[in-house]
């Protein structure tokens, strides 16, 4: 009898020691997903009105995807274990299809805590990979206060292509106002003048449901070739999975005519 107490004993202790030592457990991270960003491309005030861009830069181990979104303030308490154990609608998981991925959330999902998504209220994007069976938080993430606001404004970065000039850098920052889509433009990808002034000049774009309409760029260089550079651009064009310009223009300035001009300009905030 004692023996079998004994061994009884000893399981019980066993038990609780893998226990213990399965709680003990670190929460595990990755870097394997960069960049990431989320984006406010819609005005439903639910989930449905974000989109989370990412890329996975090591597809080996990954074997499935979970993307949540965790109020902001809550972020730091948040981890791997906390992700592998949300409930139903409290998490989104696109199949595993390559490394690019540009996912729009379902209306349904809800935050972590199971509220759900509303303006003007901050959220953190918490993407955890299963790699090899165990999911991992990846360190890298974006945060965003959805607002009603038209869904192409924004801060775009891209890329000019015309006869004179072959990918050159480019940035803008576009706001609705009246009807239309307006802001500083700016020769560089990092949001800075290239020739004096505050700008390059400005944008006025027209965007009816996927079509670019107008496209009017005013260009006002202070200092280029000696002295100042107005000039003139227009186009037409599309809007691609809700983040990108695609606009075929030509126009004039002192350099003299641009001709075949491409502009491919894509949401980055």
């Amino acid at each position: 009898m004692s023996k079998n107490v004994n061994l009884a004993i000893l399981i019980l202790l066993i038990m609780v020691f893998c226990q213990c030592g399965s709680d003990s457990e670190p929460a595990r991270t990755t870097e394997l997903v960069k960049p990431v960003r989320i984006l406010d491309i819609s005005n439903e005030n639910n989930a449905s009105d974000l989109m989370a861009v990412f890329t996975i830069t090591d597809l080996t181990q990954v074997e499935a995807i979970r993307i949540a979104l965790v109020p902001t303030a809550e972020f730091p308490d948040f981890d791997s274990k906390k992700g592998a154990n949300l409930g139903d609608n409290q998490f989104f998981s696109p199949p595993v299809s390559g490394q690019d991925y540009q996912v729009r959330f379902p209306a349904s999902l809800t935050d972590v805590n199971g509220n759900s998504i509303q303006n003007n209220q901050s959220y953190t994007l918490a993407i955890l990979l299963n790699l090899a069976g165990d999911w991992a938080l990846n360190t890298l993430t974006d945060e965003i206060t959805p607002a009603d606001r038209h869904f192409l404004e924004g801060r775009y970065v891209g890329l000019w292509n015309d006869n004179l000039y072959l990918d050159f850098g480019i940035s803008t920052e576009l706001k609705f106002q009246a009807g239309k889509l307006r802001g500083a433009f700016y020769y560089s990808p990092t949001f800075v003048p290239c020739c004096g002034g505050e700008d390059d000049g400005t944008l006025t774009i027209e965007v009816i449901d996927n079509l670019v309409t107008e496209f009017r760029y005013n260009q006002t260089l202070d200092s280029f070739m000696g002295g100042p550079c107005p000039g003139l651009y227009t186009g037409t064009g599309t809007v691609e999975n809700f983040i990108t310009l695609r606009v075929d223009f030509s126009g004039d300035d002192c350099e003299g005519p641009h001709t075949g001009g491409s502009i491919v300009l894509t949401r980055i905030e």
